[in-house]
């Protein structure tokens, strides 16, 4: 794919974002205050940006993914330069509070070192149903109380509080899923 994707072949372009770009708006979704607008102008630009330096790119192409959410990370940087703050109040994947999910001491050496921190969970929030992961990502992401969840999904506090327990369950089970597949060890839940 990255020769044909160097030789400006469409086909592979459209394969490419087809693949990614969902992913890649809701990473920068996540980390842009949940601006639809802004993540669909990132989302773009991270596409831009990788037609003009793909040809720079020597990696394989399992490896374009993180390429991509690598220039999604300086796109939110450049944006949050230009502008005073533009993230708003989003919490960065890195932050701790994920740890309240999987433990750092979990996730094993291989895995972070072949997918960052954010594609991992990102990965792993994909495979979970939509309402549970709406809700772990209010929660975790953007530091939303049980009550302010409530009000935003239409769903009671209780309602909210059993997704949250579901949604953790569930990102556990697709999360060790994820790195049995990816890396055939057997994993103690």
């Amino acid at each position: 794919m990255l020769k044909k994707l160097q030789n400006s072949d469409d086909a592979a372009w459209a394969e490419l974002y087809e693949y990614n770009a969902d992913r890649i708006y809701r990473y920068i979704y996540m980390h842009c205050g949940n601006d639809a607008n802004i993540a669909e102008e990132i989302t773009q630009q991270v596409f831009l940006t990788a037609i003009d330096k793909i040809k720079n790119f020597c990696g394989s192409d399992d490896r374009l993914p993180n390429w991509l959410f690598g220039i999604a990370k300086i796109e939110l940087l450049r944006r949050h330069d230009r502008k005073d703050r533009i993230m708003g109040n989003a919490i960065s994947m890195d932050d701790p509070s994920w740890d309240k999910i999987i433990p750092a001491e979990d996730i094993p050496e291989c895995f972070s070192e072949s997918e960052p921190r954010e594609i991992m969970i990102d990965r792993t929030l994909s495979g979970i149903p939509k309402l549970q992961r709406y809700a772990l990502q209010y929660k975790y992401c953007d530091g939303l109380s049980v009550s302010e969840i409530a009000l935003k999904i239409g769903k009671t506090m209780k309602a909210v509080e059993s997704l949250l327990s579901r949604g953790r369950d569930s990102f556990r089970t697709v999360y060790f899923k994820i790195r049995q597949e990816s890396y055939g060890e057997e994993v103690e839940k």
